[in-house]
């Protein structure tokens, strides 16, 4: 079993348009709905991988009983606890060459009494799960400590963690030494208080992490791919040049793959390569947070995967 956390839920609308013009009345040609919040996408992609998930976080309002019932449609398993605020929602627009532009609204502010509850309920939650996958953002007005702790009772019940968060929040989270973590160059950035602009760069970088303690770290590259960094060797994991529909979620889905890799114990090169493959599957799709069969098999094949210990670490 697998639990995703989201404290952040939302209703995502993916509007397709031919542009956006500031100003001035726009017509939506498609309006999308998924369930949202990073944790909802990597669940939704572990079921798409026919792997065991359950769904915990908080959820609230009109907007929450309807991200309850999409889950419940697609057999998503989900313990939620209930909030006084509304869920938010999020949109992204897509225009006719492809650009997204996304707006994405904070949440409502949570109470002391359902953090509380959410603890709670995350500590039995995991007592049944082999990895817990821990993504995005939290309620502005919770502690950003709140991730390390999450790992922390992990780690109390020898569970995997797979972080995938940003800010504060990835700073404090990595104290307690996730499992794997999932930078992107931005995020990685933040971290080491230096700006990553060149592969090598972001290799030295994830190489010191990983020193720290955390078994995989990972640094998404886009069309270039993944950087992972571990105790033995550093590969550079890079897919086929494909033309992207909507790049929103293959972060996620790499998340849901590398979970589902996870529980099947399988080699560090085929988790790589289903990882990569996945999120850029994801990119082809219009649907944030989903990938088809065969668009994952044809890039899974054109993986390629380069071991740069030598080139870098040496």
């Amino acid at each position: 079993m697998i639990t995703t956390v989201s404290l952040n839920t939302s209703l995502d609308h993916t509007y397709f348009m031919e542009n956006v013009n500031i100003g001035e009345v726009n017509r939506i040609h498609k309006d999308i709905q998924t369930t949202g919040g990073k944790g909802l996408n990597v669940a939704r992609v572990i079921k798409l991988c026919e792997a065991d998930v359950q769904c915990i976080g908080t959820i609230g309002g009109f907007t929450g009983q309807k991200i309850i019932h999409m889950l419940d449609e697609l057999n998503i398993n989900h313990q939620f606890v209930q909030t006084i605020g509304e869920s938010r929602k999020c949109i992204n627009i897509i225009d006719r060459d492809n650009q997204s532009t996304e707006l994405l609204e904070p949440g409502d502010e949570i109470t002391e009494e359902e953090i509380m509850s959410f603890k709670i309920k995350y500590e039995q939650a995991i007592t049944s799960s082999d990895i817990v996958t821990i993504s995005g953002s939290i309620p502005k007005n919770v502690d950003t400590s709140l991730y390390k702790d999450l790992i922390q009772e992990a780690h109390r019940q020898h569970k995997k963690v797979i972080l995938d968060t940003s800010g504060r929040l990835l700073e404090k989270g990595i104290e307690a030494l996730p499992t794997i973590i999932k930078p992107n160059q931005d995020e990685l950035s933040y971290l080491i208080g230096e700006k990553i602009t060149t592969i090598r760069d972001a290799v030295q970088a994830a190489d010191k992490l990983q020193k720290k303690g955390i078994e995989i770290v990972i640094v998404s590259l886009g069309e270039e791919g993944a950087i992972f960094a571990t105790e033995e060797a550093i590969y550079q994991a890079k897919p086929p040049k494909i033309k992207p529909v909507n790049t929103v979620g293959s972060g996620d889905a790499m998340v849901a793959a590398l979970a589902v890799c996870m529980t099947k114990q399988i080699s560090m090169e085929k988790m790589m390569r289903y990882a990569v493959a996945i999120s850029a599957a994801n990119t082809l799709s219009t649907m944030t947070g989903d990938f088809k069969q065969e668009d994952m098999n044809m890039i899974y094949e054109q993986i390629k995967i380069e071991n740069i210990t030598e080139k870098y670490r040496g």
